[in-house]
């Protein structure tokens, strides 16, 4: 017997003071799962792009920050525990189906090319016409990028990554290999899901334009499932997925400086074109 936990948010309790590798809130969560319902429980990241964090006691330095961790995974094992009391599919029965498709996008982040060699481990670098990158072009494209900056877009190497759909009975699962902003899975452009805080902080100095957001169905109503799970970080990890209309950066060797506002995010992916390839992957993998 397994429970699944699926969770928007990055494991990221503990403070930089830290240098054990740990289980993070996930290992204080799977273990009160298991302890109140017996059996493995297994933790999945969500669409944690916007960089979402649990709300973390600051004044807590060092050690004082496992307390901080337990806290959350136990809080959030609750709140688990509880979902499962109040539902009457506690078995999953039906077939199994798993699909996926191997997709292509740009490396269009200037950082990213200058770094390109690091990208070589564990990913297939492409052409724009899908041809394998020679290997001396890993090291000659950062160069050139440097030298005669920028890179044209017939010279803009491609990567390789996957997604995934894995169907359990009633359950979707969908793996996005990165840090999806959710909006994308969800909407919310309207308000409704800002629990009471503003939809756009007062204090914004370059406020998206909300006109130009994207219009549903959105990912996980697109779906289709009475229970669909969004996963991030489900096979690869490609950075940031954020929504094109609000892509914002400097066009610059080192994406300096960044633009007014929070967008830290858009110099952690692999740029603007991203989102579009990858939604219109999820497209093509649902026609399946």
């Amino acid at each position: 017997m397994a429970t699944i936990v699926r969770w928007s948010c990055h494991a990221t309790a503990l403070d930089w003071s830290n240098r054990l590798l740990t289980a993070e809130y996930p290992g204080f969560l799977c273990g009160e799962v298991e302890k109140r319902e017996g059996g493995t429980c297994v933790f999945f990241n969500g669409a944690i792009g916007g960089h979402l964090v649990a709300d973390v006691d600051e004044s807590k330095k060092g050690s004082e920050r496992y307390g901080e961790a337990r806290r959350i995974g136990e809080t959030v094992a609750d709140a688990a525990v509880r979902a499962l009391d109040g539902t009457k599919d506690r078995g999953l029965d039906g077939s199994v189906r798993f699909d996926s498709l191997v997709v292509r996008m740009p490396v269009e982040n200037s950082r990213y090319i200058v770094l390109l060699p690091d990208l070589t481990a564990g990913h297939r670098l492409r052409d724009e016409q899908g041809r394998p990158l020679e290997g001396w072009k890993a090291w000659w494209l950062p160069l050139r990028h440097l030298v005669l900056f920028p890179l044209p877009r017939a010279l803009t190497p491609w990567i390789e990554t996957e997604v995934a759909l894995v169907r359990i009975g009633p359950v979707r699962v969908l793996g996005v290999p990165g840090e999806l902003f959710p909006e994308l899975a969800i909407g919310g452009y309207g308000g409704e899901y800002r629990f009471g805080h503003p939809l756009v902080r007062p204090d914004n100095p370059a406020p998206p334009d909300l006109s130009r957001a994207p219009r549903g169905p959105h990912l996980r109503e697109r779906l289709g499932a009475r229970h669909a799970l969004i996963v991030g970080l489900a096979n690869d990890e490609l950075g940031y997925f954020v929504p094109d209309y609000d892509f914002k950066a400097a066009a610059t060797r080192t994406m300096l400086p960044q633009s007014r506002g929070d967008h830290y995010e858009e110099t952690e992916s692999l740029g603007p074109s991203a989102t579009g390839i990858l939604l219109s992957a999820y497209d093509e993998l649902l026609k399946k």
